[in-house]
C-alpha cells in the first residue's frame, strides 16, 4: 500500500456523431485554448507490506543496478539460490511480480535439489523460506521457516523471516487473495469489506494472534543481531499493521472522519523509534533515511491536526513544523550531502536526488533543490525522480528555456514515453503548438499502446486543427486510450480522458454528452485546471 501521497506535481501545461445546432466560433476557440496536454503527477511517499516493510517508493535505479551485479556474479551451481531469492525480493519491490516469480522459482529449484529444508543452516532455512513465501507458498514457508528458528535459535535472520511470513498470513487470514508476495497487499484490504467493517470477529482475532507473534519474532531477531538495520524496518512494519487491526474492527467510528483514523493508523509513534535505529544502523543507505524522516514529517503533521498534515510538499511545509521535527530534517539533510561525498556514485546519486527533494517540497530551499538535482542527473542520468523534479522547479518557476533543456537532456539520457510527454509539455509551455504537434505524432507512433500518448496526440489535434478529419483522428486517439485504461485505471488518467473527450464532443457540437463528461470530473476531481471554465463554454452553447 502507499502511504498518502507525500507531494503531488501537477503540471498543466471514441465519439459518435450526435447532430445539434452549430455552436458559434467564439466559443469553439475558447474550448480549444483549453486544449492541454495531459496533467502529470510527480508521487513521494511510502509503500508498507509484510514482505519489505517501510520503505520509501521503490528506488527502481538502485533495485536494477544491484539485480545487473547480483546476475553478473552467478556461478551456474548450488550457489546462486541466494542471489536468486534476493533478486526476487528487489523484483518484487519494483512491481515486476512476473520477473521476480521466475527468480523466486529458480531459488526453490536450487534449494530443493540441496535437500534444504532438511539443512540445519539458518541462514539457508530463512532464504529457502523467503523464496517460498514469494512463490505465495506460505504453508511450505513455514514450515521451512520454523525449522530455522528451531535449529538456529540464536541466528537471526531465520526469525525476520518468520516474523515477515507471519504478517504476510495475517493479511491473508484478511483479504485471502492477497497471500502470494506479487499481490498489492493492501490494496484490498483498505477497500470493500475490510474498510466496511464487515470482517469477521474470527478473521480479526486469526490476524492479531499472527502480528502478535510476528512481533515476538522481530523481538527474538533484535536480539540476537542488535547492530542489523532489517528486523527494526520489519518490526516497524508489523507495529502498523498492527494498529490498522484496530481501525479495521471499527472503521467508521464517528469522533474522526475515516480517512484521518485510516492516516493516524498509519503512523504510529510506536513504530519511529525502530525506523531511527534502522536509519542509524545503515549511514549510507538514503532510503533508510529517507523512510525515517518521512515517517516522522507524517506523524508530526497528524499530531497537528488533520489539515497540517495537507501542507507537507507546499511552500507552507517549513513554517508549520514544529522544532522538534525541524532539527532531524536538518540532520538529515547534512547526512545526505555527506552521503553524496563519501559513497560510490550510484549511491551517491540517490542521495542527492532525496536532499533535493527535500530541500523543494519541505525546507522550501528551490534554488538549492536545484543545484542539488542538476548534480544527481549529472552523476547519474537514470534519476528519473531527479529528473523530474528538476522538471518541477523550472516549470512553476516559469522558466521555459531552460525546462526545455532540461527536458531535452533528460530524453538523451532515458528514451520513454513519460520522457517525450514531458518534453511537449515544454513546447507547450513556449506556446509553441506546431512543435508540441510535432512531438506528439512521434510519441505516439513510438509508444502505441502507452495511455498518455495517445491523450496527448489527440489534444494536440485538437487544439491545432479545424475540420472534421481532425476531430475524427482525435477522437480515434481517445478511444484508443480508453481501451487501454484497464480494470482499475488511476485518476489522473480518467480526468484526463474524461476532460479531452468532453471538449470533444462540444466542438463536434455534442453538447450533452460533454456535459454529461464534464461533469463527472466535477465529481472526481472538483480543482481541475480549466474545469470550470469548459462547463460555463459549453453549458451556454
Amino acid at each position: 500500500m502507499r502511504a498518502p501521497i507525500f507531494i503531488a506535481l501537477a503540471l498543466m501545461l471514441c465519439a459518435g456523431s450526435v447532430t445539434q445546432a452549430a455552436a458559434p466560433a467564439g466559443s469553439k476557440e475558447r474550448l480549444r485554448r483549453l486544449v492541454r496536454l495531459p496533467r502529470l503527477s510527480l508521487t513521494l511517499g511510502m509503500s508498507f507490506d509484510p514482505l519489505r516493510g517501510i520503505v520509501l517508493m521503490p528506488d527502481r535505479v538502485l533495485a536494477m543496478y544491484e539485480i545487473e551485479d547480483l546476475r553478473k556474479g552467478m556461478q551456474d551451481n548450488a550457489s546462486d539460490a541466494p542471489r536468486h531469492t534476493r533478486i526476487g525480493r528487489l523484483l518484487d519491490g519494483i512491481g515486476s511480480h512476473n520477473e521476480a516469480r521466475q527468480a523466486y522459482t529458480n531459488a526453490v529449484s536450487l534449494y530443493r535439489r540441496q535437500g534444504a529444508e532438511q539443512s540445519d543452516d539458518g541462514p539457508t532455512l530463512a532464504d529457502y523460506g523467503a523464496a517460498l513465501h514469494g512463490l505465495g507458498e506460505l504453508d511450505a514457508a513455514e514450515r521451512v521457516l520454523r525449522r530455522g528458528v528451531q535449529v538456529a535459535p540464536a541466528a537471526w535472520k531465520p526469525h525476520a523471516a518468520l516474523g515477515r511470513l507471519l504478517s504476510a498470513q495475517a493479511l491473508a487470514s484478511l483479504v485471502p487473495a492477497t497471500g502470494s508476495a506479487g499481490a498489492d497487499p493492501f490494496k484490498a484490504l483498505l477497500s470493500g469489506e475490510a474498510a466496511s467493517g464487515k470482517l469477521k470477529p474470527a478473521q480479526l482475532e486469526q490476524a492479531q494472534t499472527r502480528i502478535e507473534e510476528s512481533v515476538l519474532c522481530y523481538d527474538r531477531a533484535i536480539e540476537s543481531a542488535p547492530d542489523v538495520a532489517e528486523p527494526y524496518t520489519g518490526r516497524a512494519a508489523v507495529r502498523v499493521f498492527h494498529n490498522l487491526l484496530g481501525w479495521l474492527r471499527n472503521p467508521d467510528a464517528e469522533s474522526e472522519p475515516q480517512p484521518v483514523r485510516l492516516a493516524r493508523a498509519m503512523y504510529p509513534p510506536e513504530a519511529l523509534p525502530d525506523l531511527r535505529q534502522a536509519m542509524r544502523l545503515a549511514p549510507k543507505d538514503p532510503m533508510a533515511l529517507g523512510t525515517a524522516l518521512l515517517f516522522e514529517l507524517f506523524s508530526s503533521a497528524l499530531e497537528q491536526g488533520s489539515l497540517q498534515s495537507e501542507s507537507i510538499g507546499t511552500g507552507n511545509s517549513w513554517a508549520n513544523l514544529p522544532e522538534r521535527t525541524r532539527q532531524p530534517v536538518r540532520e538529515s539533510l547534512t547526512r545526505l550531502e555527506e552521503m553524496s561525498q563519501d559513497t560510490e556514485s550510484h549511491t551517491a546519486a540517490a542521495a542527492l536526488e532525496l536532499l533535493g527533494s527535500l530541500q523543494c517540497f519541505v525546507v522550501n530551499d528551490v534554488p538549492g533543490a536545484e543545484q542539488t538535482l542538476r548534480r544527481a542527473t549529472a552523476l547519474d542520468s537514470k534519476r528519473t525522480q531527479a529528473w523530474e523534479t528538476l522538471i518541477f522547479i523550472l516549470a512553476t518557476s516559469k522558466r521555459s528555456e531552460a525546462l526545455q533543456a532540461v527536458c531535452e537532456d533528460r530524453l538523451k539520457a532515458e528514451e520513454s514515453a513519460r520522457a517525450r510527454l514531458f518534453l511537449a509539455k515544454s513546447h507547450e509551455m513556449r506556446s509553441d503548438w506546431n512543435r508540441v504537434f510535432e512531438t506528439t505524432e512521434t510519441l505516439e507512433r513510438r509508444y502505441p499502446e502507452d495511455v498518455y500518448a495517445n491523450l496527448a496526440a489527440a489534444a494536440a489535434i485538437l487544439h491545432t486543427t479545424r475540420d472534421e478529419a481532425g476531430l475524427r483522428r482525435a477522437a480515434q486517439s481517445i478511444a484508443k486510450a480508453e481501451k487501454l485504461l484497464g480494470a482499475a485505471p488511476a485518476r489522473d488518467e480518467v480526468v484526463n480522458l474524461l476532460f479531452l473527450r468532453g471538449l470533444l464532443f462540444a466542438l463536434a457540437d455534442a453538447t450533452e454528452p460533454a456535459l454529461h463528461q464534464l461533469r463527472q470530473i466535477k465529481q472526481i476531481d472538483p480543482h481541475f485546471e480549466g474545469i470550470e471554465e469548459a462547463l460555463e463554454i459549453v453549458e451556454q452553447m
